[in-house]
């Protein structure tokens, strides 16, 4: 009886074509086997991997057709490993840039500019300035709003009324005497004059002392 070949692979034996004897107790065969081949390998190179692509270790494969082996061990992606968040205010507080840069990879960055909405949060006062409260809100998740607060509201102008008493007190001296007492009741007549509001309101608590200061002075002579 005759059997085909069958030709070896890379993990199993095959044989030259043979012969049998097909009467019972004859063990007559051209029988010869032919050993495996074994892998004919192609080596391949690690590649590593980035935050947005997988990568592998260094692996081998089997150039031979229809041999499917191969030591391949893939590698999954890193995804972003992110810095802190850098905010990047303009001089006039009209725009912000956040910008993050990933660990892994200096080269890939989220960059986002906005305007920022501002609002008067704080009203100015004869003696101090106004506060202006900056918002910039960002679209992306990476990014967190962030607020500045700026005191870039002038002072309120005081009236001239209030302007020329406050010179006439800071004139008296500062140790006053008898010979100052014009002076002095000058300056107690001019700032009774002042409104109310105006007393309240402009009149520097500094200027005021001094004018009560003085006053005590001159009284302590007489």
């Amino acid at each position: 009886m005759h059997h085909d070949a069958q030709a070896a692979t890379c993990t199993e034996v095959g044989w030259k074509a043979y012969d049998i004897c097909k009467r019972e107790d004859c063990d007559y065969s051209t029988y010869v086997e032919i050993a495996t081949l074994g892998h004919d390998l192609e080596h391949h190179d690690a590649q590593a991997a980035t935050c947005t692509e997988k990568g592998w270790n260094a692996y081998d494969t089997c150039k031979r057709e229809g041999c499917d082996y191969s030591t391949y061990e893939e590698i999954p992606a890193l995804t972003h490993d992110w810095k802190e968040v850098i905010y990047t205010w303009s001089d006039d507080n009209r725009s912000v840039i956040a910008t993050v840069t990933c660990k892994n990879n200096g080269d890939h960055q989220v960059i986002e500019t906005v305007t920022t909405t501002s609002n008067q949060t704080k009203a100015p006062t004869y003696f101090a300035k106004g506060e202006t409260t900056y918002t910039a809100t960002f679209t992306n998740t990476l990014f967190a709003e962030q607020t500045k607060v700026v005191d870039n509201i002038a002072v309120k102008e005081k009236d001239a009324e209030v302007k020329a008493v406050e010179a006439m007190i800071n004139a008296l001296n500062d140790q006053a005497t008898l010979s100052d007492k014009g002076n002095v009741n000058a300056a107690r007549v001019a700032y009774q004059n002042l409104t109310d509001e105006q007393k309240q309101l402009q009149v520097s608590p500094s200027i005021l002392a001094k004018l009560n200061t003085a006053e005590q002075q001159v009284q302590a002579e007489e």
